[in-house]
């Protein structure tokens, strides 16, 4: 998931970063492993999301030789919508909120108060 910051690129390259570590993948089986990659939400910039997207996953293959796929961006360069999302995610990540049971996870309240700031849901 992307929310629209002013260091966006950063943001992402961190979060496909933890989630290669998470994975754990051996060095020498990169090559050898497929991965299927979706990029959704809110951005500022596609083009460069794209090329992140790309330069980071380098050394792994893509599934089916398939790009990676962003047609689930929503692309917005409003800043006051930017200033709003990024004082949420701030404030979220500051939550002491392990969520659980019928609880949303904090993905799932940034998810929705962004659904709410730039769709007006």
């Amino acid at each position: 998931m992307v929310v629209p910051l002013e260091d966006e690129r950063g943001y992402l390259e961190r979060r496909i970063r933890d989630r290669i570590a998470a994975w754990e993948p051996a060095e020498k089986d990169r090559t050898k492993d497929r991965v299927r990659v979706r990029v959704r939400r809110y951005c500022t910039d596609r083009r460069v999301l794209g090329e992140v997207t790309q330069r980071t996953f380098r050394g792994f293959a893509f599934y089916e030789d398939a790009e990676p796929d962003l047609s689930e961006l929503l692309v917005s360069d409003d800043l006051d919508l930017q200033t709003i999302s990024g004082d949420v995610l701030a404030r979220t990540e500051s939550l002491e909120w392990g969520g659980g049971g019928d609880e949303p996870s904090k993905a799932g309240i940034v998810l929705a108060a962004l659904q709410t700031i730039y769709e007006g849901r």
